[in-house]
């Protein structure tokens, strides 16, 4: 009996979408092997889907499977929209770090 996997980490969801994104921009890379990663990363899988049923392509029927997706928006549009979404969907427990002094003593609005 196989054991269910906890939830990715930061840095396993940061490496996949790094996979996935070499792996979009790779025109030899097979559709299976690119499927196989978006089954690891849900999230990604709905940003092609919402970008590709969006009103930019007017399409009269929603688009269900993630392949049509992909071939809907082309591997450029589809990278593009991978990445954004990671931008926007940032991973929990990621600190950013850097100098903070200057913001001290700003005045607040």
């Amino acid at each position: 009996m196989q054991q269910k996997k906890a939830g990715l980490t930061a840095n396993e969801k940061i490496n996949r979408v790094d996979i996935l994104l070499g792996m979009l921009s790779s025109p030899e890379t097979p559709i299976d092997k690119i499927l196989k990663q978006l089954d690891l990363l849900p999230e990604m899988s709905d940003a092609l889907l919402n970008r590709a049923n969006s009103s930019e392509f007017a399409l009269k029927h929603q688009i269900e499977r993630v392949s049509h997706a992909i071939a809907v928006l082309g591997m450029q549009r589809a990278v593009q929209t991978v990445a954004q979404s990671s931008h926007q969907n940032p991973t929990p427990n990621i600190s950013l770090q850097g100098p903070t002094e200057r913001y001290d003593n700003v005045p607040s609005v």
